[in-house]
């Protein structure tokens, strides 16, 4: 079925009247599947703030992306909706407290003895 007539189809269901978005997921799976044809070696991190709806988080970390978080909010918003580690995540190379100290509570494992423990200070 055509994306146009299916789109027709959800909105009538749905009794659509207001804005609403409707995405096609096969795109960005056929975009990623291009990219690694092309590319196999590079592993690319989606950029959240372009496009952070959450179906498509979840459809680009399923196929193994990582994801460049600009603020709190946008890496909040992939550890939600994704199972992101600290090696699928970037931020920005500029100090941002904040959003250092979300990362360092999320995946920063304090070793068992306090003697050993060392906690960056921000």
């Amino acid at each position: 079925m055509a994306f146009a007539t299916a789109t027709g189809i959800v909105i009538a269901r749905h009794r659509l009247d207001d804005t609403a978005y409707i995405y096609d997921l096969g795109n960005p799976l056929r975009l990623w599947r291009a990219w690694r044809a092309a590319l196999p070696r590079v592993h690319p991190f989606y950029a959240v703030k372009c496009n952070p709806e959450p179906a498509i988080l979840k459809l680009l970390a399923s196929l193994g992306a990582g994801f460049d978080c600009a603020s709190k909010a946008e890496l909040e918003l992939v550890l939600q909706w994704t199972e992101a580690t600290d090696e699928d995540t970037s931020v920005p190379p500029i100090e941002m407290n904040a959003l250092v100290r979300t990362s360092l509570a999320i995946w920063f494992t304090p070793p068992r003895s306090q003697s050993d423990r060392v906690v960056p200070s921000l």
